[in-house]
């Protein structure tokens, strides 16, 4: 927050086999005041989370068969006029991408041409199961279900949008929840900040176990997105993220502001989530 003159800062740590949250920080920058008024950013506050979301989008695209880690698509120099609108890549390169490679450098135009002939209500379906437009549980106040819009009021323009992160508003633990189901082999998990509650006078105590949600990854696919994830600090543009002697795997995202219905240059969510160690994940951080 200091280092870049940002307005707020947001950390989680997870345990993603249980969903314990390990740790959370918030720091907003002198002088910038709090204009939700209550509770915390982690869960009160929603944004377009931006490239992040893209786990989200491949995962739909392997499960259903739509594509193959290998096919290519073109970026046509990251800037493309679909009849929906421009898009453009935050990288811009005039090359052909794999799927894969799509996605460690995080291209919008590759990831539209992917999904634009997906079932706009099959799509819809697929977030509400990784539990965005809905509550996580958390006991914590002042939790928002973020915004997912009906099919039905969709535009042209609003699957290719939401499978960037764009048109979707999230909160940062719904987004770390998310990497959790994949970082423990495809399980989405309720966050638990206590394992247990006892009475003032050390009387009955009541167990929180563990909540197990649904699974939304098959095997199969969690082990893709995995490696995408892997490549993603190895070599793409998560690279600052790598720690010596561990892999580490995860996404970054680097989201535009809106106001007054526009996007704004030059103000971003910049945010990264991963997890470690990628073969056999203990924790899940967001940042």
């Amino acid at each position: 927050v200091e280092e870049y003159r940002a307005i707020a800062g947001i950390s989680i740590v997870l345990d993603p086999e249980t969903g314990d949250i390990i740790a959370l920080s918030e720091k907003r920058r002198e002088g910038c005041a709090d204009r939700a008024g209550r509770g915390l950013m982690s869960v009160s506050c929603i944004y377009e989370p931006g490239s992040t979301f893209k786990l989200v989008t491949d995962a739909y695209l392997l499960e259903r068969g739509a594509v193959d880690p290998y096919d290519v698509f073109d970026t046509e120099g990251g800037e493309v006029e679909f009849e929906f609108g421009t898009f453009r890549d935050d990288h811009r390169e005039d090359a052909w991408y794999s799927f894969k490679e799509s996605f460690v450098k995080s291209s919008n135009v590759c990831t539209i041409k992917a999904v634009m002939n997906a079932d706009p209500r099959d799509f819809h379906r697929w977030l509400l199961d990784f539990g965005f437009g809905g509550w996580t549980g958390v006991d914590l106040p002042a939790e928002s279900r973020g915004t997912l819009r009906d099919p039905g009021d969709w535009s042209a323009r609003s699957l290719p949008s939401i499978a960037i992160g764009q048109e979707i508003g999230v909160t940062a633990l719904q987004m770390a929840l998310a990497y959790g189901a994949l970082a423990n082999g495809g399980v989405l998990t309720s966050p638990r900040i206590a394992q247990r509650t006892v009475d003032r006078v050390g009387g009955d105590a009541r167990e929180m176990p563990p909540l197990q949600v649904r699974r939304v990854f098959s095997d199969e696919t969690a082990e893709r997105m995995k490696d995408f994830c892997v490549a993603v600090v190895r070599k793409g543009t998560g690279r600052k993220a790598a720690v010596p002697g561990m892999t580490v795997a995860g996404k970054t995202g680097t989201a535009q502001k809106a106001s007054g219905g526009r996007y704004v240059r030059g103000r971003y969510v910049a945010s990264f989530i991963g997890f470690c160690p990628a073969e056999d994940p203990r924790l899940v951080c967001l940042v």
